[in-house]
């Protein structure tokens, strides 16, 4: 009867629902200022129905890790992530978990617990993101020197006893990369990104498969 209890609580402790989402994503911006006046930002939208936050309602249950990977044939993979930890605290952290929204704050951003600023994520509607950094993993502009390629962003949102993961693709048909304050940052601005189902991403352009 302990081994039972054991392997119950066990099981407990772990998701037991994943499921991949693909969704539409309005835009996503990467601005980096770093070296010449240690400023930069990341922003998503997403607006679609297909959203899902889970049915967990504790802001002590509910984390989320964002990843953008830019990938073309050839070339090393660009990476940069984010982790946005459970919790909450007077200074940073999950404010809202409720059946049809969640939202999570850090005035303090890049300092506090991560450099998300902030991240709401509403059941069956929208996502939105801002961060005042590149990232826990930064992600380097500097590298993005050739084209065409594929900008991969997933959204991994953990609620209590469910994973969730968000899937969108943008295409460098769909994104420019114009010089920032007369040439001293870079930024990657994309548009009409498209949903992923089953988080199931193409190869990159000419890249077979």
């Amino acid at each position: 009867m302990i081994g039972v209890v054991l392997a119950a609580a066990a099981m407990a402790s772990v998701p037991v629902r994943a499921e991949n989402r693909g969704i539409t994503g309005r835009k996503l911006v990467v601005v980096d200022k770093t070296e010449f006046s240690n400023r930069s930002a990341v922003k998503f939208l997403s607006v679609d129905a297909l959203v899902s936050k889970g049915f967990g309602t504790s802001t002590g249950d509910i984390s989320a890790t964002v990843d953008i990977t830019i990938e073309a044939p050839q070339h090393p993979v660009i990476a940069g992530a984010f982790d946005i930890p459970a919790g909450y605290s007077t200074t940073a952290g999950w404010r809202v978990n409720s059946s049809s929204i969640a939202k999570f704050a850090n005035p303090g951003a890049p300092g506090g617990p991560t450099q998300v600023r902030f991240m709401t994520i509403q059941q069956s509607r929208l996502i939105k993101l801002s961060a005042k950094g590149l990232g826990d993993l930064p992600i380097n502009l500097d590298d993005l020197r050739f084209g065409p390629y594929h900008v991969q962003m997933r959204l991994t949102l953990t609620n209590g006893a469910e994973s969730i993961t968000h899937c969108t693709l943008f295409t460098s048909d769909n994104c420019l990369v114009p010089p920032v304050g007369s040439g001293t940052g870079r930024k990657l601005q994309c548009s009409l990104g498209a949903a992923v189902p089953a988080c199931a991403f193409p190869p990159p352009p000419g890249g077979g498969g």
